[in-house]
């Protein structure tokens, strides 16, 4: 094969390579770089294992927040979603989700930007709305308490 075809094949490739999503070398990345990479791919996210440190712990209906300001609207704030399975699954290793509050863990996941809708009163959707930086964990596994 010529180097001209070989390049023609070679070239995009490369190009494609280049524009991945981050991933887990980025881990050191800082909160409002990981929510900066997460608007600007709103598909993709930004996937990686990330050090955060735990300063909030709240609930919306089944699911658990650990955020990581005291003000989950606040747009600094990331929030580690914990599904009912992945509670259980906590519980199951003996960890409340509330004694996550002041800790440091671990996690490994995809940071999304997520659309909040406001609601009028009547409960029906307001036109009003802001974004938070959602991370939704997949399992226990993907969480660890730093000692």
């Amino acid at each position: 094969m010529s180097l001209l075809r070989l390049s023609v094949l070679l070239v995009p490739l490369l190009i494609l390579g280049c524009s991945h999503t981050p991933s887990a070398q980025y881990s050191d990345m800082r909160a409002s770089e990981i929510i900066a990479y997460a608007a600007a791919n709103p598909e993709e996210g930004v996937r990686g294992n990330f050090l955060f440190s735990i300063r909030a712990v709240g609930q919306a209906g089944n699911r658990v927040f650990l955020n990581l300001q005291d003000d989950y609207r606040d747009q600094r704030n990331i929030s580690i979603v914990l599904m009912p399975e992945v509670q259980a699954q906590l519980a199951e290793r003996g960890l409340a989700p509330e004694t996550l509050k002041g800790k440091q863990v671990m996690v490994r996941g995809t940071a999304r930007r997520v659309r909040i809708s406001f609601n009028n009163d009547d409960g029906r959707p307001s036109g009003l709305y802001y974004y938070q930086t959602h991370l939704r964990l997949r399992s226990a596994d993907d969480l660890k308490v730093v000692e």
